[in-house]
Formats: C-alpha cells, structure tokens, sequence
C-alpha cells in the first residue's frame, strides 16, 4: 500500500502513487465519507487523484482508502451541490460507492471526464 508521505511535496507525493507510464489527470484535496476498514472517523481527508488508468483516494496516515480502475466506476458520475462544496458520487460496478466532498468547480471537473468517456 503506497502511502503519501508528509514530509513531501504535494506533486512529488502524488507521483509515487503512480504506476510506469500512468498519468495524472487531476488532483483535488477532498475529504471521503465514510470510508471503510478500521477508521474510528465518519469522514477523513486526502488527495483525490484521478489518472488515465484509475481513480485514488489516499492519505497520510491511512494510505490508499480507495483505488479503482477507471473502467469499473458506473457513469455517469453524478455531483450534488451544496453551498459552495459539493459531493461527488463514484459508484462502481459491483454496487460500492464512495461519497467525496471537494470544491463545486473541482467535482464538475472530475464529473465531466468521467462522463465524456462513456462507451456509445
């Protein structure tokens, strides 16, 4: 399990997280809802990487909380505003799905490539 050190810069961090010849598409500091495994927390905070391979949720403490390849997440990926934030919906195709919330202008963003990207 890759963890993102904090003693590192953010971009630097992000890079070890990758795979050879895998690219970022966008990162965002998010914060996920309910994650699963041995967490006490109802919410934890961490850097949202989507790649053109997969998506990755992980942080300092914890490591990846979630990390999907691009293919298994049902589109369309589906953003609820509230205020100036809003949560951004991954369902993935066995039924999982993981609640994160980010800036309104970063969850459309994310959104948007994952919906282009549906097969006809």
């Amino acid at each position: 399990m890759a963890v993102v050190k904090d003693n590192k810069p953010r971009l630097e961090a992000i890079e070890e997280l990758l795979q050879p010849g895998e690219a970022v598409v966008f990162d965002v500091l998010a914060l996920l809802f309910d994650p699963d495994g041995d967490l006490k927390k109802r919410e934890v905070e961490g850097y949202l990487v989507l790649t053109d391979r997969r998506v990755i949720f992980s942080t300092t403490k914890h490591g990846n909380l979630v990390e999907l390849p691009r293919d298994k997440v049902k589109v369309p990926v589906t953003v609820r505003d509230k205020f100036m934030m809003s949560h951004l919906e991954l369902e993935t195709s066995s039924g999982t799905s993981h609640s994160l919330v980010m800036k309104r202008a970063q969850a459309s963003e994310i959104a948007r490539n994952f919906n282009k990207t549906t097969p006809a």
